[in-house]
């Protein structure tokens, strides 16, 4: 590992000392106590420009929303140098490094990169909630603010943004068993962001419906994280014909060694929550009856007893009934589902 000692701009305008590591995979922030608390693939750096009026000073900017990371080092040339080559020799990533530079004020106008604007992060609900993460030892507080396309997390003290993210990143929200006041909003960049309040169900709520008004329909709510290892593709893209009938195929005739309740996991975790999306069957003498199917699927479904004594009977029970609902959303699915017998 390639690190050395920086300061991160935060926030809330300071200088907070840290270690970055450049690594097989991504950019590292560590803090004094050694803890990791973020991390910057290399695949989602969009590219790396310098600051003019800081010493060393280096902009990161990550992802799709270009949010921007300013950092500053005595051996910024060293670590970019080692940033390149490292991504390039274990992924063959090419990360970008711009002629181009910024002014610190440039920095604190674009800082939340595509949602800087004022109508993004002007809110119109705002919820007090202790927000828990690696980078505090105690949860702090925070206002999560709800905009008409972001979800925006302030400081209480002084209003200041913290971070913004736009609604339609979001993949779920997670209503914690363990404690009646936790909850997860789950992005699409595998980023999961912990939170507690009293109100915790009116949240929830307030976030599904300001969600799917903001043209995200497939955000859904669970009491267990999502788990990122039962995708086969990455979050936006969509299986294909082929591979919707076999995450049904695999309900309905489980292959040798693996358990139905998990092949339901992983129809949940690929199949969006508005349903098939090959739900008709098309036209062709070799074409199989989707309809016939997607019966044989709810019907290994329905078919599912769990023992209540089972450690994971309440996450199985709740795996099947979000399978059910993503059976059902079709034409297809809720024809089919007036065919089964009872």
């Amino acid at each position: 590992l390639q690190a050395v000692n920086a300061y991160k701009h935060s926030w809330a305008d300071r200088r907070v000392p840290v270690i970055l590591r450049a690594n097989a995979a991504g950019i590292e922030q560590v803090d004094n106590r050694g803890v990791v608390i973020q991390s910057y693939p290399y695949r989602r750096i969009r590219k790396i420009l310098k600051v003019s009026d800081c010493p060393g000073g280096f902009i990161i900017d990550v992802g799709d929303q270009l949010r921007r990371h300013l950092f500053a080092s005595t051996k910024t040339d060293e670590f970019l140098r080692d940033v390149r080559r490292t991504a390039a020799e274990n992924l063959g990533v090419i990360v970008p490094i711009t002629n181009e530079a910024a002014t610190l004020d440039e920095f604190a106008r674009t800082r939340l990169g595509l949602c800087s604007r004022d109508d993004q992060i002007t809110s119109y609900a705002e919820f007090k909630v202790q927000k828990y993460s690696r980078r505090h030892e105690q949860p702090v507080r925070r206002l999560l603010c709800l905009t008409e396309t972001c979800l925006v997390e302030r400081d209480p003290s002084t209003y200041s943004v913290v971070c913004a993210t736009p609604l339609d990143q979001i993949v779920c929200l997670v209503r914690l068993e363990k404690d009646p006041q936790q909850f997860v909003v789950e992005y699409m960049n595998t980023d999961g962001r912990i939170y507690s309040a009293a109100e915790r169900d009116l949240i929830i709520a307030s976030l599904v419906d300001g969600a799917r008004a903001a043209g995200n329909e497939l955000v859904f709510v669970t009491s267990h994280r999502f788990d990122e290892a039962l995708r086969l593709l990455p979050h936006g893209q969509l299986l294909d014909e082929d591979g919707e009938s076999q995450c049904m195929r695999h309900v309905i005739a489980p292959p040798p060694g693996l358990k139905r309740s998990d092949l339901i996991r992983r129809f949940n975790a690929n199949i969006p929550y508005t349903g098939l999306t090959y739900s008709v069957s098309q036209e062709g003498f070799f074409t199989e009856n989707k309809g016939k199917v997607i019966v044989g699927a709810l019907e290994a479904v329905l078919g599912e007893c769990y023992e209540k004594d089972d450690p994971n009977y309440v996450y199985k029970c709740e795996a099947q009934l979000q399978c059910l609902r993503r059976l059902f959303a079709s034409k297809s699915g809720f024809q089919a589902f007036t065919e089964v017998a009872g």
